[in-house]
């Protein structure tokens, strides 16, 4: 992926005071294992919001999650997948009724590309140069979200080691400057940066997210870049701003601007420690004329008299200099350096006795809800002490006797490790979902177009092997006198009334059924079905008692077929009523309870929405999740022995167990690994109790404590 060593830091400012996290910044660098990840490189994400927007952490949050998870499985290139993320974050803020700007860069190999929309601001600065992407403020006017879609700014530039990296809010220019951020940004460490940006920033509401390639992590002991940014902001004659070319990328159909460069950093550095030595220098004079004491008058030798006139005697001056530096340099150090411990010390206290404070009404809290609102009080304070003192045993003690506590509160389960049936490799892939039925397992791939049958082996649970030398059902296949089409979506048919055979359906987007059973060896005979009149693009498929159904958000409806003859050959019936105030659109997932769970049909939103249905009219539905609102959810499952259902919620890595009724059950959470911010689709084995969980690449199984 890179072959640098990165160090990430982070800077948020409110009123003054520096903040623990940021929730508009995200640094994703795939680990060695994640092989998708290592193709698609380091992803560093900065977002702003415009005004203030309700729920902002949480919007920040979702913007955030849209970007990474678009940007890692879209099967395309860097650029066209960050536009394509940033695009689906723009339609966020639409919905939302919010407006902002984001800066997106991506590290791969030794390449840097950055894509930006609304507001934004990138600075990368070079061992010999700074370039600022955009070259003006103004380049970005339309904000993400707002009625017209904003243009999206698309830059390449090679990096080497020693290259500092800032994803800064646009109000820094508001603040300070071009040429003194640019200043900060040439910090010999990624400490100095932080540092410099925090001074600077003052009692402004700012942030940004800084990456050093091969750059120390340690603060310098005189802190010089503190003096060079001084240096810019006070005696700008010193920088010489030049204009220099770099390497740029061309995209289809779009020309890519180069960035400006901001200032010659070498030359900028140097003059800044002569100023400042200079005025040690002085200083020192000063210091030197108060302290040594007047010469007495000395007769003059012979051999003084012999110095031609007009040459003048040796200054001892420089040699004073020489000493008094080193001195008033110790003394500035360690006044500076007391001063910012003590004030560190009494900040760290503080926050660690807030923290055991609530600690100990969390333990004193008679009902959970209170007790979670101390043990988040706790929570944020020891965090807070925490990034004053990293590593520091007692505030880690308490951390991790918080992060227990509220696992309890919380109903967390620990998962064990995800055990992979299936990988998957090669590009145009889209798995979109997994059944299971007795020994066999069926996925679907809509991007290939492709259903996929593997057993599990009887002793060993934790092998499948497939099925078959190749696809179960795929696309051109033949099925009588047509073929198979677009796959839209698959389910399981049940035997039931008037429906006497049992398999898996298929659905294609040309409204054509195919049945696979396994009394016939499981090759796909079609069904007769009715297309509905107007028919548009068929997304999810589910059965119930042999009748058949179809969600088709384009139209805005659900379709119910009742079995006749050998198949569905009768028209549907719509599910809502013309006038039922419904919106399919952003429906990711749907299910029907079984028969002793209602039969009700429950439709899932990708933003965390969960809706209930009896007969097409709306069932109460309270949905109550106690930490965390559901987001970014892409599948869920019904259980038919529990009446319970099972949403993944990606945006939280998490599994979320709900009643029929919304009450919150438990939640799932594995040991370790993100692998659950990558589910497609979720299946759910009550009576052996197990989960099937298929991500963008795998297929997993895990058994339920």
């Amino acid at each position: 992926m890179t072959s640098f060593q990165t160090t990430v830091g982070q800077l948020g400012m409110a009123r003054g005071v520096r903040q623990s996290r940021l929730a508009n910044a995200r640094a994703v660098e795939p680990t060695v294992t994640d092989r998708l990840g290592q193709r698609k490189g380091s992803l560093y994400i900065l977002a702003e919001l415009q005004d203030a927007p309700p729920a902002r952490r949480q919007l920040f949050r979702q913007m955030l999650n849209v970007i990474q998870r678009v940007y890692y499985e879209a099967p395309s290139s860097v650029t066209a997948a960050l536009q394509q993320a940033i695009g689906e974050a723009h339609r966020l803020l639409q919905e939302a009724g919010a407006t902002g700007g984001v800066s997106c860069v991506v590290l791969r190999d030794s390449d840097v590309y950055i894509a930006q929309a609304g507001p934004s601001l990138v600075l990368i600065a070079h061992p010999r140069v700074v370039q600022l992407f955009p070259d003006s403020p103004e380049r970005y006017d339309l904000p993400l979200g707002g009625r017209v879609p904003p243009d999206v700014g698309l830059f390449h530039t090679p990096v080497e080691a020693g290259t500092t990296i800032v994803l800064a809010e646009s109000g820094w220019l508001s603040q300070v400057e071009p040429r003194v951020l640019a200043g900060a940004a040439t910090a010999p460490t990624l400490s100095g940066v932080l540092d410099v940006l925090q001074d600077l920033a003052g009692t402004s509401d700012l942030s940004a997210l800084v990456v050093g390639l091969d750059v120390p992590v340690g603060a310098p002991v005189l802190r010089e870049a503190e003096v060079w940014a001084e240096e810019a902001e006070e005696e700008e004659e010193l920088y010489e701003v030049e204009v220099a070319g770099r390497e740029w990328e061309e995209l289809p159909g779009r020309g890519v601007e180069p960035g400006r460069v901001a200032g010659e950093v070498a030359r900028g550095i140097g003059k800044g420690l002569a100023t400042a030595t200079t005025r040690l220098a002085e200083g020192a004079r000063a210091l030197g004329e108060r302290m040594l004491p007047e010469a007495e008058p000395v007769a003059p030798r012979r051999e003084r008299r012999r110095v031609q006139a007009g040459e003048r005697r040796p200054s001892r001056w420089p040699v004073i200099a020489a000493l008094a530096i080193p001195l008033l340099v110790a003394l500035v150090a360690l006044a500076v350096w007391w001063q910012r411990g003590w004030e560190l010390q009494k900040q760290f206290d503080e926050l660690m006795g807030g923290a055991v404070a609530a600690w100990n009404a969390a333990e004193e809290a008679a009902d959970e809800a209170t007790a979670r609102g101390q043990l988040h009080q706790a929570e944020e304070r020891v965090l807070a002490a925490l990034a004053l003192k990293p590593g520091q045993g007692e505030a880690l003690r308490l951390y991790e006797q918080i992060q227990e506590e509220l696992d309890r509160v919380n109903h967390v389960v620990t998962l064990p490790m995800l055990m992979p049936l299936q990988q998957y490799s090669g590009l145009g892939r889209e798995l979109a979902r997994v059944l299971v039925q007795g020994q066999n397992i069926f996925v679907l791939d809509r991007g290939k177009d492709e259903v996929y049958q593997y057993q599990l082996d009887a002793e060993l649970p934790d092998l499948a092997q497939a099925v078959g030398e190749g696809p179960l059902i795929a696309k051109g296949q033949q099925a009588g006198q047509v073929a198979v089409s677009d796959i839209a979506d698959m389910t399981w048919l049940m035997a039931s009334g008037n429906q006497t055979r049992s398999g898996l359906l298929v659905l294609d987007q040309s409204w054509r059924l195919f049945l696979s059973e396994m009394s016939g060896m499981w090759e796909p005979v079609r069904l007769p079905l009715t297309p509905p009149e107007q028919w548009r693009y068929p997304q999810s498929v589910e059965t119930y008692m042999g009748n058949f159904y179809v969600l088709d958000p384009s139209r805005n409806q659900i379709f119910r077929y009742v079995p006749s003859g050998e198949g569905y050959e009768e028209p549907p019936t719509p599910y809502f009523e013309e006038e039922a105030l419904v919106n399919l659109g952003g429906v990711a997932d749907m299910a029907i309870s079984s028969e002793p769970c209602g039969g009700y049909v429950y439709l899932l939103y990708r933003n965390g929405v969960l809706t209930k249905y009896a007969r097409g009219v709306p069932e109460p539905f309270a949905l109550q999740v106690p930490d965390k609102r559901l987001q970014d959810t892409p599948a869920f499952f019904s259980g038919p022995e529990q009446c319970h259902l099972y949403v993944a919620d990606a945006g939280n890595n998490r599994i979320v167990e709900l009643n029929a009724d919304g009450g919150f059950v438990r939640q799932y959470r594995l040991a370790e690994g993100e692998a659950l911010r990558f589910v497609r689709s979720l299946f759910v084995d009550e009576v052996k109790g197990v989960f099937y969980v298929l991500t963008g690449d795998a297929l997993y199984r895990t058994p339920i404590p």
